[in-house]
């Protein structure tokens, strides 16, 4: 619905949809793309993605739309801010803690919200730069080495915790 609201703003917007679902969501997410893109002139179901071709989806990407409205830190956000994308982000669940001021918010559930986060990113280029940039930096504090570092250490220290109390 807000990608159809921007396309009759005059924006040449379109929509690449990726992943699996869950049957009844895929059976709602096709009654909305039949209902704003009958012909299917700007959205597009990619499905699940083979990981080979998922690097290949971000490097062709112009942003990343993350529009869950119950998901907790999600891989599509961390991979789309290591790809070096401006993201336009939920406004729930843990994605402001995690993206700060990297991300254009929107809440989910209201269409008119997430045209307005899009539109904000769409009309300026140095908006859609800073907001790549800043996750792109973001990115760096989410490595594989830090997360078993910390792990490790929370382990250690309940451990260490539980060996002082009765």
């Amino acid at each position: 619905a807000a990608v159809a609201t921007l396309r009759r703003e005059g924006i040449p917007v379109g929509l690449d949809l990726v992943g699996g679902a869950y049957p009844p969501a895929q059976r709602r997410l096709n009654e909305a793309i039949d209902t704003w893109d009958p012909h299917r002139n700007f959205v597009r179901f990619l499905g699940a993605l083979q990981p080979r071709d998922v690097v290949e989806t971000y490097h062709t990407a112009d942003a990343t739309v993350f529009a869950s409205s119950c998901e907790t830190p999600s891989f599509v956000v961390l991979e789309s801010m290591a790809s070096g994308l401006p993201i336009a982000c939920s406004d729930r669940s843990a994605m402001p803690e995690i993206l700060r001021e990297a991300a254009e918010y929107f809440n989910p559930e209201d269409p008119p919200s997430i045209a307005s986060a899009l539109r904000a990113m769409l009309d300026s280029t140095q908006r859609r730069t800073d907001l790549a940039r800043s996750a792109f930096e973001l990115a760096q504090e989410f490595a594989w080495d830090r997360c078993a570092d910390d792990t490790l250490r929370f382990i250690a220290e309940v451990a260490r915790n539980r060996r002082t109390k009765p």
